[in-house]
């Protein structure tokens, strides 16, 4: 590895990162990148305090993130392991999750990523020599994913969750949506993919599903080499299946309760990762796709079943991401079709009798955000009797995303207050509003 040092010449990539991402991307990710503090927030107390929960240790002065295997997984250098490269003279460890932990190691193109030559050459070329084309939106998703949500050897599980790490609850088009400390070009971005946000909203949910898909497979296969993992893996379930308050329930409130389930006691899988994913393969008209909602269905019943057949969880899920796997090569290749974007729309705000837990009301609401954003990007169909009314769209979705943030506080990890977004008649109201903005 060259380390981030490596680029870190003024004439390179170090210019001042207020005026804008061209050349000052180093600059701006060691100054207000999160990512460039990942291997230091291991040596704050609230990590030595999560560490020892963990690890079971006698007091926090144990405790050492900052060499547990664990937590360098991911917080310095994810991709590839740090103990498995050479590393420069210019790396350092407390770069944390810095450029090549993106971008590929960058050993065979520093030297030359900046001359003519190098740019004349084709995506695939430049990836032979190790750098990963993070402009390709898919690509950049199954980066992302492989942190946010995990895979074998980089995962958050319900142990870790229970000693005080923050539940992964990853959506690509709501982190990029906000992240401030953007080192690229959104408007690059936007030239590239006239429908940025539909697109990265619809990969990020195929991507996101497959790695959680990936992650289930490996976790139910007792066969891997940690056979002794714990089943059901609790970390893939709805918080407040189990985290909720303890009150009687009403004919009113049991469709829509919190929980999301119509019985008491039974805790639901897979509704962050799940719910935005069934919506969406529903609205892209796509035989492929329209198998996956059923798929799923028969999965998450038998994750209902704490005594499950282990390997049948296995196959069932490998057999859904290899699927999704197609779906996903055939959605990258798709050129953006408005009627494509207004079929999703009304895909987001079907609720039927389904119950609309937090998650699932969320990703809803993430979703339809991202398709409004490419819609008013692209000002698409405004004029025409199918079209959305945008800015009864935008009030429905404002409405939405208080109602959301109130029932889930910022800062809190599980649900455990207020229930009133979950009222039947309140949360089809905002949905029924929302339906109004499509002509």
């Amino acid at each position: 590895m060259a380390g981030a040092g490596s680029c870190s010449a003024s004439a390179c990539h170090n210019g001042p990162w207020q005026s804008g991402p061209k050349r000052s991307e180093y600059a701006t990710w060691i100054d207000a990148d999160p990512h460039a503090r990942a291997q230091a927030t291991l040596h704050e107390p609230r990590s030595r305090s999560i560490l020892k929960n963990y690890r079971g240790l006698a007091s926090t002065r144990e405790a050492r993130p900052d060499q547990d295997a664990l937590c360098l997984a991911c917080h310095q250098l994810p991709n590839p392991r740090l103990d498995a490269v050479a590393v420069a003279e210019r790396f350092s460890a407390a770069d944390g999750v810095s450029c090549e932990s993106c971008h590929g190691g960058a050993k065979n193109w520093v030297a030359g990523h900046f001359s003519f030559e190098w740019k004349s050459l084709a995506a695939s070329d430049k990836e032979a020599r190790g750098f990963a084309d993070t402009k390709n939106l898919l690509k950049r998703a199954r980066i992302c994913a492989a942190c946010h949500v995990g895979k074998e050897g980089m995962e958050v599980n319900h142990d870790l969750i229970a000693a005080g790490h923050p539940r992964l609850r990853f959506e690509l088009g709501a982190y990029l949506a906000n992240y401030s400390a953007r080192h690229w070009s959104l408007k690059d971005e936007k030239a590239r993919y006239p429908d940025f946000d539909e697109r990265v909203w619809a990969l990020g949910q195929l991507v996101s599903a497959q790695a959680a898909l990936d992650l289930l497979a490996l976790r139910a296969d007792g066969t891997t080499a940690v056979p002794d993992r714990p089943w059901p893996e609790l970390a893939e379930f709805n918080c407040a299946s189990c985290h909720h308050q303890l009150k009687p329930l009403t004919a009113q409130t049991l469709v829509a309760d919190v929980r999301g389930v119509a019985k008491p006691g039974l805790p639901v899988w897979g509704t962050w990762y799940f719910s935005g994913l069934r919506d969406l393969t529903r609205g892209l008209g796509d035989s492929q796709a329209a198998e996956i909602p059923g798929r799923l269905e028969e999965l998450q019943v038998r994750m209902r079943n704490p005594a499950a057949n282990r390997a049948d969880i296995a196959a069932r899920a490998r057999l859904l991401s290899a699927q999704l796997e197609a779906v996903i090569v055939r959605m990258d290749r798709l050129p953006h079709e408005p009627a494509r974007s207004l079929a999703l729309t009304h895909s987001l705000l079907k609720t039927g009798d389904q119950a609309l837990d937090w998650e699932s009301a969320t990703q809803k609401y993430l979703g339809l955000r991202s398709l409004g954003q490419t819609m008013r990007d692209l000002d698409s169909d405004r004029t025409q009797p199918s079209g959305p009314d945008l800015p009864l769209l935008e009030k429905g979705l404002t409405d939405l995303g208080k109602a959301l943030d109130r029932s889930f506080p910022s800062g809190r990890e599980s649900l455990g207050g207020s229930p009133d977004l979950y009222d039947k008649i309140a949360i089809r109201e905002l949905f029924d509003r929302l339906k109004s903005g499509l002509r």
